[in-house]
């Protein structure tokens, strides 16, 4: 009677327990996971995969199987591989730093080079036109005397003359006047006289009244203009300079009159009778001062084109 007194009451407690819901057992990573959490966010950057990935690989140095991920499923996963990527990103943005200023530094060291291979082109053509204008204001003033021309030599070689004794070094012409000029006649005795250079006529508009010789060697330029004075229609006491330019050109007679004469590199050239009065009109007093590209009164030519594109390049060091 005991024992099936005892057999009911184990079968009655079977029951009890099958009646009750199962609970889940909690794995021991499950367990862990607080624990886990807690080495991933005190993982340095924040990388919360890391550290699962350390003990996934360093494990418990038994030949146990490893722990299980932790409880979280996909939600655990997304986390890792949020990290896993910001730690990629960072480790490629540190390793490709170098990368990225390669270029930039190759792309200055170009620039520089062509800056200063720029330059010293310029400065080799600098010193054959400088030779070029020194050879036209040695040969032209005598070839003029020998015609028979009043003339003079002005505007940036007379100042060139006076002021170091040699063409500006960066003038890119040679300036002579010559006074009431016959113009086909002057034409035709300086082609006579300079076989060597290129001579012709240079008429910048349809006013047959502007116009003026331009004689040519290698890369030597110079320009002869035409001076009136009142016997050719000029204001008394002026000589007018046509260019082109209005009487920005011009200038008082009494300037220029009588001439006087300087020496250019050992040759006598004839030149304003007060030269000083000469450059203060056309450049102001401070003439004496070198300054790149400096046309004086003459705003027209100073504000052209090729005179402001080579005033800029002149700031950076490259003068033409």
């Amino acid at each position: 009677m005991a024992g099936a007194w005892s057999l009911m009451e184990h079968a009655d407690g079977e029951a009890h327990e099958a009646g009750r819901p199962r609970q889940r057992r909690r794995t021991p990573a499950a367990a862990a996971s607080p624990q886990q959490h807690r080495e991933q966010e005190a993982w340095p950057g924040g990388g919360e995969g890391l550290g699962f990935l350390q003990r996934l690989s360093l494990g418990s140095g038994s030949a146990a199987e490893p722990e299980a991920p932790p409880a979280g499923g996909d939600r655990h996963k997304k986390r890792t591989r949020t990290a896993l990527a910001g730690a990629a990103a960072e480790e490629e943005h540190r390793l490709g730093g170098p990368k990225t200023m390669q270029p930039l530094a190759v792309a200055a060291v170009s620039a520089l080079s062509v800056y200063y291979g720029l330059k010293g082109v310029l400065g080799g053509y600098q010193q054959l036109r400088r030779r070029n204008l020194r050879h036209l204001l040695r040969t032209v003033p005598p070839a003029l005397e020998a015609l028979g021309a009043t003339y003079w030599v002005d505007f940036g070689s007379l100042l060139g003359a006076h002021r170091e004794g040699d063409v500006i070094a960066h003038d890119n012409d040679a300036d002579v006047v010559v006074l009431n000029p016959d113009w086909d006649a002057l034409l035709s005795g300086l082609r006579a006289a300079l076989p060597q250079f290129r001579v012709f006529f240079v008429a910048p508009s349809e006013d047959r009244s502007i116009r003026w010789i331009r004689l040519l060697h290698g890369v030597g330029v110079m320009d002869v203009y035409g001076g009136y004075d009142a016997r050719r229609g000029a204001e008394p006491g002026m000589i007018s300079i046509p260019q082109g330019h209005g009487d920005l050109c011009d200038i008082p007679s009494r300037l220029v009159f009588p001439l006087g004469s300087l020496k250019f590199r050992g040759v006598g050239v004839a030149a304003p009778g007060d030269v000083h009065g000469a450059l203060s009109h056309r450049y102001g007093p401070d003439y004496m001062v070198p300054r790149y590209m400096d046309k004086g009164k003459d705003v027209v030519e100073q504000n052209k084109a090729y005179a402001r594109i080579l005033a800029l390049l002149g700031k950076v060091g490259l003068r033409v």
